[in-house]
């Protein structure tokens, strides 16, 4: 991944910067201008702390009409949701983050998370083309083959231009050196493909993906890709699952999904009741630790 190919693939519509040239000293330029009044800004550094923390810091410096995406060769403090170390980074692996404003969401960041993985389910789907079966586990993990693949973080602040939402994307494209408590749950695309994928390629259809879904999101078909993202999910409906509040253990069936992108879930002994953004597992997996 060069500065070249990310040129050649992305500078049609983003404005591209090597990160030396947005800072100094390792802190950002306060008096650069923004060059472009049609494009977004693409910062591309070899190495950062997080893709996520260094979007949130630059962010709110930019015309609010304009998207921000930042891209790291390797992350030397990934995080994903519930602040779990993200191990994506180094070789094969992909991490970015999209910030851009979604007025038409609102607080509505757990539809934005799930638009996030069925795009992601979207553009691997015909790169595997059956060759391994591929699920989205809610609320926003994308599995092959069963394991872990590529994850989302949606963070979302409110400030004076209205909504910004930071969507961070990990996905372990090509060979991977897991550590060995996450060799049993997680792959990568490499291992289900004849050859490693082109990640900046990878980069390009999500972001298509999730661009058109975002438009149909806010359009005539609002609730269309809740359907599809059900229909994509094994996780969804009729799935037995667990979960831990508090210090216990729940357990309960997957009844679908809620119009703001929670959960439904029949709990054994208790009824009907909606999960949001909880941490699930197959009841045959146990909790992850």
């Amino acid at each position: 991944m060069e500065l070249g190919e990310i040129h050649a693939l992305f500078d049609q519509d983003w404005e591209v910067l090597p990160w030396g040239d947005f800072t100094e000293n390792g802190q950002r330029v306060p008096d650069r201008s923004f060059v472009s009044r049609t494009k977004g800004l693409l910062l591309f550094a070899a190495e950062l702390d997080s893709t996520q923390t260094v979007a949130r810091e630059i962010a709110a410096s930019l015309p609010a009409d304009r998207d921000l995406l930042v891209l790291a060769r390797r992350q030397t403090a990934g995080y994903g949701r519930l602040r779990r170390p993200w191990h994506g980074s180094g070789a094969g692996g992909l991490t970015f983050t999209l910030a851009r404003r979604l007025p038409a969401f609102g607080s509505r960041s757990g539809n934005v998370a799930l638009l996030a993985a069925l795009a992601m389910a979207q553009m691997l789907d015909p790169l595997l083309h059956q060759r391994a079966a591929l699920d989205i586990k809610w609320p926003n993990d994308v599995l092959v083959a069963g394991k872990k693949v590529a994850g989302v973080l949606v963070e979302r602040r409110e400030d004076a231009a209205g909504d910004l939402f930071f969507i961070g994307v990990g996905i372990n494209a090509g060979p991977m050196d897991f550590p060995q408590e996450l060799v049993r749950t997680a792959t990568a695309l490499s291992q289900h493909l004849p050859t490693p994928p082109d990640r900046l390629v990878l980069m390009r259809g999500f972001l298509k993906h999730f661009s058109d879904l975002l438009a149909g999101a806010e359009g005539e078909n609002e609730t269309a890709w809740l359907r599809e993202y059900a229909a994509r999910s094994s996780w969804v409906n009729g799935k037995p699952i667990g979960w831990i509040e508090g210090n216990q253990l729940r357990r309960g069936v997957s009844a679908g999904l809620a119009p703001d992108g929670g959960l439904w879930c029949e709990e054994a002994g208790a009824g009907r009741r909606w999960l949001h953004a909880s941490e699930i597992h197959s009841l045959g997996e146990g909790p992850r630790t």
